[in-house]
């Protein structure tokens, strides 16, 4: 078989934490790849780690940056996490798109912070999504997906290095396929369900709503790198990063 040569491909990837930190250091072994770095809800630790690493820190997205990226001529581009919504002249910019690394199973759960209501949802098991990025929220055909066990250990801090490890060899999976002119499958028009970007004003925990493995879920869901779960005693906020469930006698 034809061995595909991948050494002259240039890559951009688009992100602010270590999804896309650990997705850089497993893909520039292969290819040329282009850190753009988004401030907006940086990881502040990323910045350290790329010490001596080209970069291009970006607030949002312009039309100078639309012009850079089209200047450079990128075989592909990945959104790994980027936070910021990419209109159709970048998606365009290069030659095979972009792919954005969709961390939640779809159609079942677009939108934002997937990882976060899975866990919330008490799904037994998280998954995510690897799709063709086109105009419309998460609605592009879908390249690859994987799930995996929700110990009932994990808080979310697991959850994302978990992902974040499938996402890299899912990556490469993609990469493979565009390189071979494979096409994505697109999303099936059932069980779409789209979910809101979570804040710190989402994290009140209502115990006269919820049960106790709702409880459970919510802390672990908003346990750090988040600003945790939270609660008021005589108007001081309280801050919940872990509990446990136990049976009262």
């Amino acid at each position: 078989m034809q061995r595909l040569s991948t050494k002259k491909k240039k890559l951009a990837i688009f992100f602010n934490s270590y999804r896309g930190l650990g997705l850089l250091m497993a893909l520039k072994k292969k290819y040329l790849v282009d850190i753009f770095l988004c401030e907006k809800n940086l990881n502040q630790d990323i910045k350290s780690k790329l010490r001596g690493i080209k970069y291009t820190l970006i607030s949002k997205i312009n039309k100078e940056l639309i012009f850079k990226v089209k200047k450079n001529k990128y075989y592909l581009i990945i959104s790994a996490g980027c936070p910021y919504i990419f209109p159709k002249e970048l998606i365009n910019a290069a030659k095979k798109n972009v792919i954005n690394l969709h961390a939640g199973p779809l159609p079942k759960y677009r939108g934002g912070s997937p990882l976060n209501w899975q866990i919330i949802n008490g799904e037994n098991y998280i998954g995510v999504s690897i799709i063709r990025m086109t105009k419309g929220l998460d609605r592009g055909p879908i390249y690859e997906k994987a799930k995996f066990k929700l110990k009932n250990e994990y808080n979310i801090n697991d959850v994302h290095k978990k992902a974040n490890k499938i996402f890299h060899k899912l990556t490469e999976k993609t990469i493979n396929k565009i390189l071979k002119n494979k096409k994505p499958t697109p999303q099936s028009p059932k069980k779409v369900k789209i979910y809101k970007q979570r804040s710190d004003d989402d994290g009140l925990i209502e115990w006269k709503k919820l049960k106790a493995d709702q409880v459970y879920n919510f802390v672990r869901a908003l346990s750090k790198p988040y600003p945790g779960a939270y609660f008021f005693i005589k108007r001081k906020k309280i801050r919940l990063f872990k509990c446990k469930k136990s049976k009262l006698n």
